[in-house]
């Protein structure tokens, strides 16, 4: 954006240092000695609202010993002094290159603008492709240059001296990408006839400038890295979206705003195959067991996973489900009772009608996993019989007949049994 000068300007003069004179190729320790007639003085002078401050060229000279280029040895390939967080780190020290801090790197661009390298017989200076040229031998006849002084000298009077000269002023200079406010420069020359020399009394002069940056970019605009593809409607759904966020960065009142906005765009996956829900399955079987005493079996069913096809979620090829069941086998029967044949029925009597017989039988559980043999028992049953009317002998010898009735046996008294009498 090209700068603007104030409707009103009131310049500052920037007093000629030997930091000053170094700037933009002038002389350095070790090339001329300082050599010169009578001394000058600082004073103030004023006019077209310029505060001026002025130098002997001897004063110069003291200042600076020598005048040759500036050593750009320090600068980058690209023309930068390297890494920077301001433009004010980035000052290569001619005055004849914008010296900015831009992206973190040192900028130092051509710029028109005056200049001064401290040398008078090489006439004014101006900068040209980001050097400081010199216009030629500054003094006319019957004045000479005197190159060990850099003076012109054969003057009586101060009309004699070379015309006052000013330079360009110099573009805007502003510390941040962001400043509406800076400073521009431009160097002036005029002479004194000061014992037979014309005695250089060199000004520089400065003034603000405005700028409008509101909307300037200040930073590289960019952009983070995309999300993860989101956002889709269902399992099987194959196109979704992703998001990244980006920054612009522009200025607004003088500082440096950054602004986000949110980008998204369609992304895609391969759903096909994948599994989009619970399989749909049939009942278990009854728990299968490889003996009476297994605690641990497996029990099976028949499922269809419902997988991805085309975007929808349809149910796959039947596959067989298989799974342990488990059970307490501790203490059970694991095989029937092992028992021999009932012995026969111990009645009391030929009469008898109710008795009862035995058997032995070995019973097996499980222990431990295993089927064994733990205990054996007695088994009892009743066993009857029908007795009555079948021929018994009831022991007494009066009777006859004998027959057993209801479990007993009973005979007819026979008196002629027992001579006579029965009883």
């Amino acid at each position: 954006m090209i700068a603007r000068a104030p409707s009103v300007a009131r310049p500052r003069v920037r007093p000629l240092t030997s930091a000053t004179l170094r700037r933009g190729g002038r002389r350095q320790e070790g090339e001329h000695p300082a050599v010169g007639v009578g001394t000058g003085t600082f004073g103030m002078t004023t006019g077209r609202a310029l505060s001026l401050v002025s130098i002997s060229s001897l004063a110069l000279c003291a200042l600076v010993a020598g005048c040759r280029p500036a050593d750009n040895s320090d600068l980058d390939a690209d023309g930068g002094t390297g890494a920077c967080a301001s433009s004010s780190e980035c000052d290569d020290g001619n005055e004849c290159t914008r010296d900015v801090c831009l992206d973190g790197r040192c900028e130092n661009t051509a710029r028109d603008a005056s200049c001064d390298d401290g040398i008078v017989c090489n006439g004014t200076d101006e900068c040209v492709d980001g050097e400081c040229v010199h216009s030629g031998d500054p003094c006319e006849a019957p004045l000479e240059c005197d190159e060990q002084r850099d003076l012109c000298v054969g003057c009586e009077r101060d009309d004699d001296c070379p015309a006052a000269t000013e330079g360009d002023w110099s573009d805007c200079e502003y510390a941040e990408a962001c400043d509406v406010a800076g400073t521009r420069e431009r160097h002036s020359r005029r002479f004194v006839c000061t014992q037979g020399a014309c005695v250089p009394d060199e000004r520089i002069e400065s003034e603000e400038c405005t700028r409008d940056t509101d909307g300037t970019a200040c930073a590289p605009a960019g952009c983070g890295a995309w999300s993860e593809c989101g956002g889709f409607e269902g399992a099987c759904d194959a196109t979704g979206v992703q998001t990244r966020v980006c920054a612009e960065s522009v200025c607004a009142g003088g500082a440096c705003s950054v602004t986000e906005r949110t980008e998204t765009q369609e992304c895609v996956r391969d759903t096909e195959g994948d599994s989009c829900g619970d399989p749909e399955c049939d009942a278990f079987t009854e728990c299968a067991y490889d003996h009476a005493c297994d605690d641990l079996g497996t029990r099976s069913r028949t499922c269809r996973a419902r997988v991805c096809a085309a975007g929808a979620c349809v149910v796959g090829a039947p596959y067989a489900d298989a799974q342990t069941c488990n059970r307490v086998t501790e203490g059970a029967q694991c095989a029937p009772d092992n028992c021999g044949a009932y012995g026969e029925c111990d009645y009391s009597d030929d009469c008898d009608d109710d008795a009862s017989r035995q058997r032995t039988c070995q019973s097996t559980h499980c222990q431990a996993g295993a089927c064994v043999q733990v205990r054996t028992r007695v088994d009892v049953e009743a066993c009857s019989r029908d007795q009555n009317g079948r021929a018994c002998d009831d022991g007494d010898a009066c009777t006859i007949i004998d027959r057993c009735r209801n479990g007993w046996c009973e005979g007819q008294d026979c008196a002629s049994c027992c001579g006579g009498n029965p009883f």
